[in-house]
């Protein structure tokens, strides 16, 4: 059995049975999780929780998960971020990296490599450090799986 990780997290999915499935993993891995269905609703949430992770999509209606994690960074908000998708071209890639995305995962993903990456993502250099939400930037690794 894994351990919890102490960590509040937010999941960004627009498909209603994935977000369903992979909220009742998240749950059973992190302290508290919190789920959106798309981007502008995940601002929201992001602004109202204070999340230490995000795992969000990137293709959903009204703001995709680019757009989100763009709109993060310009807050001033650098909470780690994983990307979960099946849109796994190397522009995309290329963009995540430069918004300083912790890790892309491609759909369907391994649950051991996407605990792997929360788990490395949440590390103590990064977690809960100030920065993460003080507008500073965290240290930034970038791995995809």
């Amino acid at each position: 059995m894994r351990e919890l990780l102490p960590v509040k997290l937010l999941y960004v999915e627009d498909d209603y049975g994935c977000r369903e499935a992979m909220t009742r993993f998240f749950a059973s891995s992190c302290q508290k999780t919190v789920a959106a269905e798309n981007g502008r609703q995940a601002l929201e949430l992001l602004l109202a929780e204070r999340p230490d992770l995000v795992v969000t999509d990137l293709d959903m209606p009204e703001m995709d998960g680019l757009t989100m994690i763009a709109n993060m960074r310009e807050r001033g908000i650098f909470v780690p971020t994983i990307i979960l998708s099946g849109s796994i071209g190397s522009d995309l890639r290329k963009r995540a990296a430069s918004l300083g995305v912790f890790a892309f995962i491609s759909k369907p993903c391994s649950l051991v490599e996407l605990w792997a990456a929360m788990t490395a993502a949440v590390s103590p250099e990064i977690a809960g450090t100030p920065s993460a939400w003080a507008g500073q930037q965290a240290p930034r690794r970038f791995i995809s799986f």
